[in-house]
């Protein structure tokens, strides 16, 4: 009995769980390319929270120890303007900190790592919803 406790002890929750869950969600899976798989696999959780000092909210995601990146957590934060009518005012992405050889998303099309790359906000407003229309 003891090495059945040993090794629940040792394997905590489902293996690639997040990774399955991504690559089953139709909207995820078409940012998820070929080589973004095995750094995916390394992907422990995903935590949503709000943003105390201003309208907004942060999304983090957990990896363990990749051959792939430094980063054990990658982060995108959305500031808002005005929440209720979702407009964004800022989204910050982490830096990842590639190891040699390894940074592939400069070269990709696609990649879901891309997320966390700057978004750029339209300042001009006015022209964006005149563009729009």
């Amino acid at each position: 009995m003891v090495q059945s406790e040993d090794k629940a002890t040792k394997e905590k929750g489902v293996p690639d769980f997040w990774f399955i869950g991504m690559k089953s969600h139709h909207g995820l899976r078409q940012n998820i390319a070929k080589h973004d798989q095995g750094a995916l696999k390394y992907l422990t959780d995903i935590k949503w929270s709000r943003i105390n000092d201003s309208e907004g909210f942060k999304l983090e995601f957990t990896f363990g120890p990749t051959p792939y990146f430094k980063n054990s957590v990658l982060e995108k934060t959305y500031r808002m303007i005005d929440e209720t009518d979702i407009v964004l005012e800022e989204a910050i992405g982490t830096v990842i900190h590639w190891y040699p050889g390894q940074c592939w998303i400069e070269k990709a099309e696609r990649s879901f790592f891309n997320f966390f790359k700057p978004l750029e906000v339209p300042t001009d407003v006015e022209g964006f919803e005149a563009e729009k229309l």
